[in-house]
């Protein structure tokens, strides 16, 4: 408890105790004997302190104990939370399920973390910015750069197979002597293959 001089406040038994009337001791008038005069000396009946002192005792007895409750409580949460396994995580996990948590629900930590997952794939596909070595998005950035690789080398395919197949309707073409339905047909191949690939502009270089 704090204590205010100017209000009193916390110091209930102290001012009690002063409270209590005082006395104490002179000579008489042969000065032969001493007499008890009251108001002066420090003297105070022990009958009346004891009552206040009992009281601050009682007090203090009162405090310890909720002081010790409070320690118990705190022990035994501390004890909780060091040994909180996966099988206490999981249960509480379908808890919350049945109190309606699900993965559908809305929540802005939820979404923070979906758009960086998906941020580290779009970086990874485009061999950007990838986290440090540890990062828990850099497996979200390597599945990314995974996937870039593979365009590049089915883009890469794709233009030489377009290549070759231009080179052999060309001479095809020209030779003459061939079905000139094949010559068609290969046009519109390639005219198939200029279309996807004008769909996947360069990647960044490795």
């Amino acid at each position: 408890m704090s204590r205010n001089i100017k209000t009193r406040e916390g110091f209930d038994f102290w001012d009690r105790l002063n409270a209590i009337p005082h006395y104490g001791f002179l000579l008489n008038e042969r000065g032969n004997g001493v007499v008890r005069v009251e108001g002066v000396g420090y003297w105070i009946e022990r009958n009346a302190a004891q009552v206040i002192v009992d009281d601050a005792q009682s007090e203090v007895n009162v405090l310890r104990e909720e002081n010790a409750k409070l320690q118990a409580e705190v022990t035994a949460l501390s004890k909780n939370v060091v040994e909180f396994t996966r099988e206490d995580f999981d249960a509480t996990l379908n808890y919350l399920r049945r109190m309606g948590a699900s993965i559908d629900g809305k929540n802005a930590y939820k979404l923070d973390l979906c758009d960086s997952i998906t941020g580290a794939m779009a970086f990874g596909y485009q061999n950007a910015n990838p986290p440090p070595e540890g990062h828990w998005a850099k497996q979200f950035w390597d599945i990314g750069r995974a996937e870039g690789e593979a365009r590049k080398d089915l883009t890469a395919a794709l233009k030489l197979n377009r290549e070759n197949l231009r080179a052999c309707q060309a001479t095809i073409h020209y030779a003459g002597g061939f079905d000139p339905a094949y010559v068609n047909d290969a046009q519109a191949a390639m005219k198939v293959a200029d279309a996807v690939l004008a769909k996947y502009p360069p990647l960044n270089p490795a």
